[in-house]
């Protein structure tokens, strides 16, 4: 068991001092340009959330081993005379796992982002790659600390002969040279005191990861379900009932506040009006087509045809056909716009349009706003 522990630990704080040279350059790289890209801190922010959560997991794991083979017990280990230790060579190869753990989490999140509508996805993925790598970072700066207490408590001084090194295939040979008394040795508890200060710096971070996140994408944020005319943000259900009968599963529509969604609008970078997000079933609508989509279902109000305000009604109905088109359909702007323009007689139905103004909204759509509307969402033609 002596000779386990001592080839275990001093394997252990090889392979993690090395490790931990080769991850620490592309980590600091990629937070770094994501930085200074950003102009704020989200990036730092999660690298040293992910950072704490290896670290944390180190102290598990290396506590663990220690309790199995008696790693921290100086009873446990060679105090007499030089000794001399035969170790395999780290393995460059699991050295480079995280950079290439990092870059494949990297790839599938541009994957996943497609349906996502935060822009600047690129910058994105590279703080995902850095905070991976910062996991491994943290793990292994946490592991090296303890492999190294290992090393103080048994009060022996070990090194490596100058002649040996990490790229020759031969095995690595540490010498262990009695040095103080291990009966001295500071025993401080080191793995409860890393332990406690990662979670510390964990909660610290996540914390202001959360009011980053909300800055980032104001449309995650909670809001009241009102069933009735609102000018503050808010979920409603009467909307989401009508776009769920239209998608055929349950779909949550959101009512922004014009100050919200001018928040929203920075935070995505474009002018739209309405918005699906396709993982969450939820469709987030500005106040331009809430009001008026507001004020039919809980008023029965019908302007005057040919009235601004009708145009402006008809507009409204067939984008909330429009964003439960995309999650009926998918990301196709031309047939989510014809999903919604078809669908404008039944959506109006719905609200509690009559019939006959129903269809008439749709004619107005179709006769007078799509013939406008930029190509994209014209292209391959809406036919009756």
């Amino acid at each position: 068991m002596v000779e386990i522990s001592q080839q275990r630990w001093m394997a252990m704080r090889d392979q993690r001092r090395l490790r931990w040279r080769v991850t620490i350059g592309p980590a600091a790289a990629a937070l770094l340009i994501a930085a200074l890209w950003r102009h704020d801190s989200s990036p730092l922010l999660l690298s040293v959330a992910a950072f704490s959560i290896g670290a944390l997991l180190a102290v598990v794991e290396l506590t663990a081993l220690a309790h199995r083979y008696g790693g921290f017990d100086p009873a446990a280990v060679h105090t007499g005379e030089e000794l001399e230790i035969a170790v395999s060579r780290p393995d460059v190869r699991s050295c480079l796992l995280p950079i290439g753990v990092a870059l494949f989490v990297a790839v599938a999140f541009l994957v996943a982002a497609h349906a996502n509508p935060a822009p600047g996805k690129p910058i994105f993925a590279l703080i995902v790659f850095s905070m991976v790598c910062s996991w491994a970072v943290g793990f292994d700066t946490a592991g090296t600390a303890l492999t190294g207490r290992w090393e103080r408590a048994i009060g022996l001084r070990i090194y490596r002969p100058q002649c040996r090194t990490y790229w020759r295939r031969v095995p690595s040979v540490h010498v262990a040279v009695p040095h103080g008394s291990p009966a001295a040795a500071v025993r401080l508890p080191l793995p409860l005191l890393l332990a406690t200060a990662a979670a510390f710096t964990l909660l610290v971070s996540a914390a202001d990861v959360h009011e980053v996140w909300q800055r980032e994408a104001p449309w995650t944020a909670a809001l009241p379900t009102v069933r009735g005319e609102a000018a503050a943000s808010h979920i409603d259900p009467a909307l989401g009932s009508v776009a769920s009968k239209l998608v055929g599963r349950t779909v949550e529509v959101r009512c922004w506040s014009r100050s919200d969604w001018a928040r929203i609008r920075r935070a995505r970078g474009d002018s739209a009006i309405g918005f699906a997000e396709m993982r969450g079933s939820r469709i987030d609508l500005a106040p331009l087509v809430c009001r008026p989509l507001m004020a039919l279902e809980y008023h029965h109000d019908q302007p005057l045809l040919g009235s601004e305000r009708a145009w402006s009604l008809s507009f409204a109905v067939v984008a909330l056909g429009h964003e439960a088109g995309h999650l009926a359909l998918g990301r196709d702007e031309s047939r989510a716009e014809c999903f919604g323009l078809r669908s404008a007689d039944r959506t109006a139905t719905m609200l509690g349009a009559d019939a006959t103004y129903a269809w008439q909204l749709q004619s107005t759509y179709r006769r007078l706003i799509y013939p406008r509307r930029d190509a994209i969402y014209r292209a391959g033609g809406c036919p009756v």
